[in-house]
Formats: structure tokens, sequence, C-alpha cells
């Protein structure tokens, strides 16, 4: 190597490579190109396309391994940041401390991608980054030793979390877990990625992007989306494939979610607005993310590189054109649909990673929010402080902050650096008076403040509860914030064309369930008239509410071949219906066709409605790949019988 190179001294070699990586910008181009090839066919051309870029590039060269990778972080310095946002301390020996959360919808997990996904996960991410699945405890509990269903090592991963809704409780799942991983993990963790099982994270080029921006500063990371929409609803948010929040945006977004329930808890839901920050049934979660952080003043950061490409990739990697807008070090790949996708871009991402990535990884252009003079859309509206003029003051940047009564008053200043916390115990917790300074109900701690508390009942020990600028973090107790099994549950009032039995007003017993019927000519998702909840704990999982039935017109498309009837698929439905393709054992109970095993393959894949994972039409076996190309819904009052 050193002959080859006329006797140049390491130093030199290196600063070669990274001098002609940074010169010659258009071969991390190519090799993003190369992986938006079509997957599924030639996909060994594609490999050893990659291969050779990756050769030409130094991707590969003296490759380390994961874990050592995260210990070879820069000292931080500007390089086109402002110097303030520079994170303070950060040295070879001291990287980024990560958390990657992955919100699991459905439990037990029986789709077999999702399956080998999430055991690809448990395989290819580093011990130093922690690894959090969330999982509804209800329906964990309820399946408990159901060893045919589970992933193995899977359960030390794995954060119970109490959505009360039994169906279309993706947002509360969501919610509900950061605000427990707050209280938990605030002050272990830096940065916090929040993935979908379809997206692949490239850790180690998010550990270097991120080394060079302060965690203790709101920061909320990704592809921003929301273009669309912005001249109407006025919120812009990043894509739900993945996002990443500092430490300071994650503790901002738990300050305001924690009031959810308590806003919600006197009236039924409404038909889901998904740019309203408020406990609600859906799928959807990437705009009421947004619409949380925008209400106590957090925007979504400019991600994109000094020549404007994308970072955080939204986009399926099967279109050469999805691709010309790529970094040189892409932070995640999403809309992944096989595990071979998936394996093939880790192999060149993650399992092989860049020689010199924290020095080859161009900084953040800026640390301010993202801003709409930076894109090509000039007809969207938006002044200065990055509000929608003709909405007036309605979802302002920090309107809850400076308006609820709720908010802490410290946050509604200018320097909120050390917010002081008001000590409310939570239910099934008291004060641990044998301890050194224990917690009293409505005391104030100043910030880095401690007070003791314990379970109220039975032997659960006591813990120490601390203040961190105005965030009281709890301690890990068995019984911290359960409410008692034999809480009742009031039935709030109806919502047009719903029926509630018992009526509105009255009180059904902990496990007893309530019973909700559409009117006619209304259904709710999945084309279900009826449903029932259950009381838990004091509170009624309900789902959406009664609406008007009509007619879906679908336009389904296969990646390998294609039947007429896939342009134009008709389904009965509502609204807020949300449509995803999965895959069903063959020949099993679940399999509409069951012809499947005859070709020995594995799957049946069809249509189901995403938040009650109903099937809704097959489509064919899983030697195919399907994308939802379009969707349109019409109201006819007829609904499916």
């Amino acid at each position: 190597r050193n002959q080859k190179n006329g006797g140049s001294t390491m130093k030199d070699i290196r600063a070669k490579r990274i001098f002609r990586r940074r010169e010659a910008g258009q071969m991390s181009e190519r090799l993003c190109l190369t992986t938006g090839m079509k997957y599924g066919v030639g996909l060994s051309g594609v490999a050893l396309l990659l291969f050779f870029i990756a050769m030409d590039s130094g991707v590969g060269e003296g490759g380390v391994p994961n874990d050592e990778a995260f210990d070879q972080i820069p000292v931080t310095a500007a390089n086109g940041i402002d110097a303030q946002l520079a994170a303070k301390g950060r040295s070879l020996e001291k990287p980024p401390a990560m958390m990657m959360i992955v919100p699991i919808m459905h439990w037990p997990i029986r789709n077999a991608r999702d399956k080998q996904v999430i055991g690809e996960i448990l395989r290819i991410y580093p011990s130093k980054l922690m690894l959090r699945f969330l999982v509804s405890e209800k329906a964990y509990m309820r399946t408990k030793g159901a060893k045919a269903d589970s992933v193995k090592g899977i359960d030390d991963h794995i954060l119970l979390v109490e959505p009360f809704r039994e169906k279309g409780f993706t947002w509360e799942l969501l919610w509900r877990g950061l605000l427990k991983i707050t209280q938990r993990h605030l002050l272990d963790v830096d940065w916090f990625i929040v993935s979908d099982l379809d997206t692949l994270v490239v850790s180690t080029n998010i550990a270097a992007y991120t080394s060079y921006l302060n965690p203790d500063q709101a920061f909320y990371l990704g592809h921003v989306s929301g273009l669309d929409t912005w001249n109407k609803e006025g919120v812009l948010y990043n894509d739900r494939g993945a996002f990443v929040l500092s430490r300071k945006a994650l503790q901002l977004f738990a300050t305001r979610v924690q009031h959810l329930d308590e806003e919600q808890q006197e009236s039924a839901p409404q038909a889901s607005d998904p740019y309203e920050c408020a406990d609600a049934p859906g799928v959807i979660f990437d705009s009421r993310v947004g619409a949380c952080l925008r209400e106590v003043g957090v925007e979504p950061a400019e991600t994109r590189d000094s020549k404007g490409r994308q970072r955080f990739l939204a986009n399926k990697p099967s279109k050469r054109e999805d691709f010309r807008k790529c970094s040189n070090y892409p932070l995640s790949f999403s809309k992944i649909s096989t595990l071979q996708q998936f394996q093939t871009l880790e192999y060149y991402t993650l399992k092989q990673p860049y020689v010199d990535a924290y020095l080859g990884i161009e900084p953040p252009i800026s640390g301010k929010p993202f801003r709409m003079g930076n894109t090509d859309s000039s007809n969207l509206q938006m002044d200065a402080n990055g509000n929608l003029p003709s909405l007036g003051g309605k979802r302002a940047v920090g309107s809850w902050l400076k308006n609820s009564e709720k908010a802490p008053n410290c946050l509604k200043k200018d320097d909120s650096s050390s917010c002081p916390c008001q000590v409310q115990l939570p239910s099934g917790i008291e004060s641990a008076r044998s301890q050194a300074n224990p917690c009293k109900e409505g005391a104030t701690l100043a910030h880095g403040g401690e007070c003791a508390m314990k379970c109220r009942e039975g032997d659960g020990g006591s813990g120490v509860a601390r203040c961190y600028n105005g965030f009281l973090m709890l301690p890990s107790l068995p019984c911290n914030g359960q409410k008692k099994d034999s809480n009742p549950c009031r039935i709030p009032a109806e919502h047009p064309n719903t029926i509630f039995t018992p009526k509105s007003g009255s009180y059904i017993d902990s496990g007893k369930q309530l019973a909700v019927t559409c009117a006619q000519g209304y259904q709710l998702p999945g084309a279900d008239s009826r449903a029932e909840y259950v009381c838990y704990r004091g509170n009624l999982g309900l789902g959406q509410t009664c609406q008007k039935c009509g007619e879906w017109t679908l336009q389904v498309e296969g990646s390998r071949y294609n039947v007429p009837a896939w342009k134009d698929i008709k389904i009965n439905g509502v609204a807020s219906d949300t449509f995803t393709v999965t895959g069903v054992a063959a020949g099993s109970d679940a399999d509409p066709v069951k012809n499947c095993g005859q070709f020995s393959l594995p799957e049946q894949l069809i249509l189901v409605e995403a938040s009650t994972m109903k099937f809704r039409y097959a489509l064919s076996c899983s030697n195919n790949e399907f994308e939802i190309k379009s969707a349109a819904f019409r109201e006819t009052g007829q609904c499916e019988q």
C-alpha cells in the first residue's frame, strides 16, 4: 500500500481519500442511483455494481465493525453551522448516545416479513445503540408464552406501553411510549431515533451527523413533509420512515403530551384530524408528532446537504430519479418491502461502513429550522417566524407554551435552561417519608433537585425522582403510574350517528364492555358496523366513531407482474380507512385463496385496512412485491353488508 502511493504516509493517504471523495461527489450519487434499481430483478448484478462502486469510493477499505465505528467520532467543529450549536465535549472517546425506537403495531407478530426484519434489526444494530420495541401491554400479556409468535431475543428490548384502544392505536402507542422513555432514559441518551419496520437506519452516519449538534438544544431531524398541505393546515413534519429527536426536543414533546389524557377525558373522539396535537384514534402519527412539537416551539430542521440532496430518504429504493436527491452519506432508507432489499442496503451501509465516515460526512449546513425559501415551491406562504399567515395565531410555533395554563411558566420565558419542577405524585405512588428528602405533593424542585417516592401498596421498593429542565423524571417502580384495576369508566357523550350501549353518562365496571353501533349508512374503519371497547383501569379505549359509507378505488402495482384488475380495485369503506399490503401463511385460515403452497411459496399477499388489519382484497403469492399507487374515496351511503 505504501509503495503503491509512492511512499506516502498513512496520513497523506487518508487525506487523499477524503479529498477524492469530496471532489468526486458524483460517486456517492452513483451509489444511490445503483441502489435505486429494481430489486428482485437482477439482484446479483446490482450487488456487483455496488461492490465496484464501493471499491472505487473507499467503502470497505480497511472497514471496521459496527461497534468500533461508533468510537471514531471526531472532535466537533462548527464547519459551516452556528458555533453555539456545535456539541460540547465530543471527542474520539465519547460518541453520541443513541436509542432506536420501533413501534410494533400488531402483537403477536404473525407477518413473516415483519418477523424477518425484526430479526435483522436485532442482529445488525450494535450494542452501543439502545433498542426499544414499543408493544401494547394488554396485547403482550394476553399472548404471553406464545412462543411461535415471538422473535428470538426481542423480549430483552420490549417496552410495554398502555394504549387504552384495542384498534387504531398507532399514534397513542407512540406518544405514550415516548412519554415513558422520557421518564426513564432522558438523561442517558443524546438522540432518539424513531423508525418504522420498513426503514433501514444508517446508525453510523447518524452518529457522525449528530456529533455536530448539541442534544440539549431542540432538534427535530428527518425528511420534511407536509409541503402539499401547508397552505391549508400550516404544519410541517418529518416522514414517519425515520426521524430523530434530540434530548431537548423529546423533553418538550413529553411536556406537551403528558396532558393529552385530561384534555380528551370528557368527550368521545371525533373523526381524526392528523394535524392536531390530541389523543385521538388512528394509524397516522408523523403529522401529529410535528403538530405537538410545533406547539412547544420545535420545527423540523433543515437536513439536506449543501447541494440540496436528501439525507433521510423517504422513498422506496426503486426509481433512479428518486435517488438523484441522495446525499453522499444517507441517514436512512424507507419503504423497503422485502428482506432482500433490507439486507443489501445494510451490507453496503452498516456491515462494511465507510472507512472515514466521520471525516467525510458533510456537517449540517445550518442548525436552523426548515424554511420555504429553501424550496422551489414559491407558491407556499410562510412568514419569517415559520407560520402560515392566513391562520393567524392558530397552529403558530410555540402556541401551547405561550397560551396554555398547563405549560410550565419557566418554558414561556426566553431563558428556560434550568426550569424547576412541580411535584405531582402519580397514581399508586406516595412520598417515601422514611428516606432522605421525601417527595411532597405540590412542592417545587429546582433543576437537578431530587426527592424520594415509593409504591403506595405492596413491597415495590422506593426510588428517587429527579427534576430535569421542568420535567420530573420518575423512578422505575412496579406501581409507577398505574391505576387500580377496579376503577370504573364513564360513558362519554355520543357522537352523531353512533349509538352507545350502555347510554352516555352511565358507568361500567373495569373489564366490562361498551358496545358501539353505527346508524344506517355509517360504519367504522374496516367495514365494521359494530364494535366493543373494554373498560381498562378507568379508561375506555374508544376507536374512531361511525362515518358515512362510501367506495374506495385503488390502483396497486406489482414489481414483477400485474393483472388488469389491480388497476381498478373497488372496496367499500369509510374515509378514514388506510390500506397496506401484508402477507399471511399459505394455506392458513387467514389465507383467502389457498393456492400458493402448490407453487412452494410461503405466503399469500393481501390488501388489508391498516388500523384493523381486516382483509379487504386478495392479490398474489409472495413471488411479487406491491406498491399502492393511488387511492380515492367517494361517499355513497352504501355500506358493505
